[in-house]
């Protein structure tokens, strides 16, 4: 992807959204938009966001390109790319995911965030992953109840956890 002349990059910083276009992943997507526009106010640093995923309903597909017209953003959707979604993770320097991308994104050791029902994307950390990980990373997830959450000990324990819980699962390779 580095290297297509296509998606060619040209900021410093990537924030990635690996997700199917279709309606029901509106909230991830417009929490993905939020978050990139949060992160351009650092003017210490470029951000570029990268929405990677297959097209399933074009009219929201294109709805959404339109609203990111006047935005550092790239649509990656050609199937070569797609479908080796492991190895695009590993180009972004934070992701926001649902589901096993989000729990890929851990293992790649990347800034990971989810989208929450509050509308602003949560930063998975060792406060809360025991919380996302029952709710399979996504916004189900309740608000945070800090009587419900175990905490790891160091941010590396959150890699070293999911490593664990996932990779002997799915034997996903980094």
């Amino acid at each position: 992807l580095k290297n297509h002349e296509k998606y060619r990059i040209n900021s410093s910083n990537i924030l990635m959204c690996p997700s199917r276009f279709a309606p029901n992943k509106k909230e991830l997507h417009t929490q993905a938009i939020d978050l990139y526009l949060e992160l351009t106010l650092d003017k210490t640093s470029t951000w570029e966001l990268f929405f990677v995923g297959s097209i399933q309903q074009n009219l929201y597909y294109q709805n959404l390109v339109r609203k990111c017209a006047k935005m550092n953003v790239k649509f990656v959707t050609d199937a070569c790319f797609v479908e080796k979604l492991s190895e695009i993770i590993s180009i972004a320097d934070k992701v926001i995911a649902v589901g096993r991308t989000a729990m890929e994104s851990i293992l790649l050791q990347k800034e990971t965030y989810v989208p929450s029902f509050t509308g602003t994307p949560t930063k998975i950390d060792t406060s809360n992953i025991f919380l996302y990980q029952s709710n399979n990373f996504t916004w189900r997830a309740p608000c945070l109840q800090q009587s419900k959450i175990l905490s790891l000990k160091t941010p590396n324990s959150l890699y070293a956890y999911v490593n664990n819980e996932y990779n002997s699962q799915f034997f996903i390779e980094k």
